[in-house]
């Protein structure tokens, strides 16, 4: 007989025991496998991260439901991220810094949003009420105050989550920024964090807010009379750009928000955000922004500067020469496709159209003879109202991405949405594709980057 004697292995009738007696008999076991290293440890506990507050383990357990991962896993990665934090800095000129820190984590299922900033900042119960879950997302940019933590406030709708970041910035803005060569002003700094949008380079955010502040001093201006003054010739002295500008600048300066000074509130809707314009005014803005466009914003102190000097009657003409010459090269541009996509201009509907039909029609024709024959063969049609009919019925086709251009320019995008292979992106299109692609099956290796060069033949008018 062996002197080793076996252990009597104890049983134990589970259904026997109280509620109370399995959950310890079950914590009791996990205990054991845990310190046996044959589980994983999937709890925070205070033994194990001294590091973090009780209200950080909190949060982590939460957060790591979200995320579809173990809390320990979560925790060592927070703890990770505070040892090597991931940080911006954005300077100005006068040495004030602004700190940012990426998303590296994020979820918006749910009520309620977490995130896990990259200096291993957890944020739990927010609110996108100010932007989209898109603007919100890993890789993108929140502001830091002075604690190094993520500037929050209390959320407008926090049925959907209590906090909202203060700013969120892109990832192209701090791209951009990162390869600026001049630091801007502080008051600059602060403009364009306030306003920078999802794909906002600085450069574009100070222009947005510059273009917001030159619209509102258009609006102030005619509600005191100095519009109506300078309509009725009334002596007035000449204004220019800095006049606009300058005002808005200095508040800033002073410390009002840059969106109360665009919209009179303390916030705004979003970061980057957008002066309704009175509508006398809108072609002066936007010969304003014609000439702001093509001005570095960055380097100089708009305060101070002398570039925005300009008169704004010389803002004005230069503006109206621009448009003069972009009209006839878009007229030219329109001329130059009609006629390289075999298109002829036709009468339909008591305006000028260009159609696209096979055989081509007869020279001459009266309006109401070429409706009875485009009603026998494909043909689309392109209006001088930007409407297009295929085979006589008419088809939704909406510009994907507003542009200030031209109007002829906007005619050339309906001429191009059928004339070539980008009808195949376009939803309403898709019935047609057989009949387009019949119709411009000659045109199949004309190409377009010549055309402006091309001095183009008049179009074929055959009415």
């Amino acid at each position: 007989m062996s002197n080793t004697e076996t252990p009597a292995t104890l049983s134990i009738d589970v259904r026997t025991l109280e509620t109370d007696t399995l959950r310890q008999l079950i914590q009791q076991s996990r205990t054991v496998l845990r310190n046996r290293r044959l589980i994983p440890d999937a709890t925070v506990r205070k033994a194990t991260t001294p590091q973090l507050s009780d209200d950080e383990r909190t949060a982590i357990r939460r957060a790591a439901r979200r995320f579809q991962m173990s809390a320990v896993t979560l925790a060592e990665e927070v703890l990770a991220l505070r040892e090597h934090p991931t940080l911006v800095y954005l300077s100005a000129r006068d040495d004030t810094t602004l700190l940012l820190a990426p998303l590296v984590r994020v979820d918006w299922t749910g009520n309620g949003g977490v995130a896990l900033t990259g200096h291993g900042h957890l944020c739990t119960d927010l609110a996108h009420d100010r932007y989209t879950s898109a603007q919100a997302a890993v890789n993108e940019y929140v502001l830091l105050d002075s604690d190094r933590r993520p500037q929050l406030r209390e959320s407008g709708y926090s049925r959907y989550g209590r906090w909202s970041f203060e700013c969120v910035v892109g990832p192209a803005c701090v791209e951009a920024w990162l390869q600026l060569r001049d630091q801007p002003t502080r008051t600059a700094l602060q403009i364009i964090i306030a306003m920078a949008g999802h794909e906002d380079t600085p450069q574009e955010a100070l222009l947005t807010w510059c273009l917001g502040a030159v619209t509102r001093r258009l609006q102030e201006l005619a509600d005191d009379r100095t519009v109506i003054h300078g309509f009725l010739g009334y002596p007035q002295r000449t204004l220019t750009v800095g006049d606009l500008l300058r005002p808005a600048l200095q508040r800033v300066r002073k410390g009002t928000a840059p969106c109360e000074v665009l919209t009179g509130r303390a916030s705004a809707g979003g970061n980057a955000t957008r002066v309704a314009q009175p509508e006398w005014s809108q072609p002066l803005v936007r010969a304003i922004e014609r000439f702001l466009v093509g001005t570095n914003l960055i380097a100089p102190d708009l305060e101070t500067t002398d570039l925005l000097d300009m008169p704004l009657s010389d803002v004005w003409e230069r503006y109206r020469e621009h448009e003069h010459r972009a009209n006839l090269r878009a007229g030219q541009l329109r001329a130059a496709v009609i006629v390289r996509f075999g298109f002829q201009e036709i009468e339909w509907e008591d305006e000028t159209a260009w159609v696209r039909t096979n055989p081509s029609l007869p020279y001459g024709m009266r309006p109401y003879q070429i409706r009875e024959l485009l009603k026998k063969q494909p043909h689309v049609i392109v209006t001088d109202g930007c409407r297009i009919y295929v085979n006589g019925t008419y088809r939704c086709v909406v510009e994907g991405r507003s542009a200030d251009l031209p109007y002829a320019d906007h005619v050339v995008r309906r001429l191009l949405a059928v004339a070539t292979s980008h009808r195949e992106r376009i939803h309403t299109l898709t019935g047609d594709l057989s009949i387009l692609t019949e119709l411009f099956a000659p045109y199949r290796q004309a190409r377009i980057w010549d055309l402006v060069a091309d001095a183009p033949e008049a179009a074929e008018t055959v009415h």
